[in-house]
């Protein structure tokens, strides 16, 4: 399960040399409580508690959200990309099962294994969000100089928001073929 939040922070006039960065990636974990003995048990716990996109319950969410920021100089009825950064945030929302440890061992050696496949699956939303920046760096870089500043944050906005919408469908398809994870092995039997 995944969802999106992309943000535009952009523009400063600034002068001096073109200067650029790797995106900054902050992650947080964040988990929520199921309560059972059985895997059915913890199945239905995880359909009843776990997080909500459309009405619909899932295992677990990641949320990535990219921000970009760019200083631009104007010279000679020219304006020009100088600095690029992004910074992109994600958050993970997973089960935890605090009667894992009085749990028996089959049913322990299943959860560790729905946990591993769990993240995988999360972690591969988040990579998007993380190409996401990337791509946004690399693309204001390279970003040809505008006639006026004004034109250049249309143009690097509008460049960085399809790159945002392209990467927002490549994770609605990615669980649409992963089906949520399920392929991945991110399910109780």
């Amino acid at each position: 399960m995944k969802r999106i939040i992309s943000s535009l922070f952009l523009f400063i006039f600034a002068a001096g040399t073109a200067s650029f960065a790797m995106p900054v990636i902050n992650e947080n974990w964040t988990s929520y409580q199921v309560n059972g003995t059985t895997t059915q048990q913890l199945r239905d716990e995880m359909i009843r508690l776990g997080p909500e996109d459309n009405g619909k319950h899932y295992f677990a969410n990641t949320v990535w959200q990219v921000k970009w920021h760019y200083n631009y100089q104007e010279s000679d009825k020219q304006c020009q990309i100088t600095s690029v950064q992004t910074n992109t945030t994600i958050t993970y929302d997973l089960p935890a099962w605090p009667g894992y440890a009085s749990a028996n061992t089959e049913l322990q050696q299943e959860w560790a294994v729905f946990q591993q496949h769990l993240r995988q699956h999360e972690q591969g939303h988040a990579l998007l969000g993380k190409q996401a920046a990337i791509d946004i760096e690399i693309m204001l870089q390279h970003l040809s100089l505008a006639s006026d500043c004004q034109t250049l944050e249309t143009v690097a906005n509008d460049k960085a928001a399809q790159i945002i919408r392209w990467y927002h469908d490549k994770d609605i398809a990615y669980d649409n073929e992963t089906n949520h994870g399920i392929s991945q092995g991110a399910t109780l039997r």
